[in-house]
């Protein structure tokens, strides 16, 4: 009991350190929850159904979680530091390979002369129909980039902050072509 207090202790001096910005801190807490992190890893990488899923790719995903909730400031030190980053870390993976289990459930050929324009990579289909005239009618209408942004959103499951880095433009410019566009189909469709 003693040694489990002098324990939190040393991990709530570790934390406070990190959240000063010191890289030594940060180091010794990766270095600490590494063995962890890479068990959580492998345990977890048998629920990506058919996602393939690298360790490497999850362990790093635990890392940067494990990094976020040390510098996380808002939340004060309680009793059990430990079991408080080890959940972060495992709620982390856990959200993880529901996003790209997601994305390889929509993954499929793109027929190119369905939607002209739309970037190589996959659209959904509840059945092997084709789209109504009227519909390639109304993509044809959008520009390239409205095309890019809402095959992302909608079909390979991307946030607009994930496709604002990608495209190096802001959120806002994201959610204004995906407005434009979808006012644009709804006109033309």
């Amino acid at each position: 009991m003693m040694n489990e207090c002098v324990e939190d202790t040393q991990l709530g001096t570790l934390l406070a350190r990190a959240q000063e910005g010191e890289a030594g801190a940060i180091e010794s807490l990766l270095l600490r929850y590494r063995p962890a992190l890479l068990d959580n890893a492998l345990r977890l990488r048998q629920y990506a159904n058919g996602a393939m899923l690298d360790v490497d790719d999850l362990q790093q995903e635990g890392m940067i979680a494990l990094i976020e909730a040390a510098m996380d400031r808002s939340r004060e030190p309680a009793d059990n530091l430990d079991a408080y980053l080890k959940q972060k870390v495992r709620w982390r993976l856990i959200n993880y390979i529901r996003r790209e289990r997601r994305k390889m459930s929509r993954k499929a050929e793109l027929n190119e002369d369905i939607v002209d324009g739309v970037p190589n990579g996959s659209i959904p289909c509840s059945s092997q129909k084709s789209p109504s005239p009227r519909l390639k009618e109304a993509m044809k209408q959008l520009s390239p980039k409205q095309k890019s942004i809402l095959f992302k959103l909608y079909w390979q499951d991307s946030t607009p902050e994930e496709i604002a880095s990608e495209l190096r433009i802001s959120q806002q410019s994201v959610r204004a072509l995906r407005k434009r566009a979808e006012t644009r189909i709804k006109k033309h469709y």
